[in-house]
């Protein structure tokens, strides 16, 4: 008798990209925290007991935006959004750009350099 694969009982959520007007609207990493807790439309507690928090940490760290570096990775990976970080890369100058992106803009930048020389 040969094993059957198993079905998934629920639907997998990927992680997106928070859209740009959010983004230019955040004026610190904090805002971003906020933003990406706001997104998710998850309680509080949920989120807390995801990333192995307190809910009363959680809570008071929520209060400030002020989230733990260490946990920020889960956070957003439980949120299903990015807006943290993406907040971060424009705080710097810098766009989050996915990898399978990424080599076109770097042949494409190559590209650009040969044509100027």
């Amino acid at each position: 008798m040969q094993q059957k694969e198993m079905g998934l009982l629920g639907s997998v959520q990927r992680i997106e990209l928070v859209p740009e007007p959010l983004i230019e609207v955040c004026h610190d990493i904090e805002d971003g925290v906020l933003l990406c807790e706001q997104l998710s439309k998850m309680k509080r507690y949920l989120i807390a007991d995801r990333i192995n928090m307190n809910p009363g940490n959680y809570s008071r760290a929520m209060a400030t935006g002020n989230l733990c570096v260490n946990r920020l990775f889960d956070f957003e990976m439980t949120c299903k959004n990015l807006a943290p970080l993406q907040v971060h890369a424009k705080l710097h100058g810098y766009e989050l750009v996915p990898i399978k992106n990424a080599n076109r803009i770097a042949e494409l930048e190559a590209e650009l350099m040969r044509l100027r020389a």
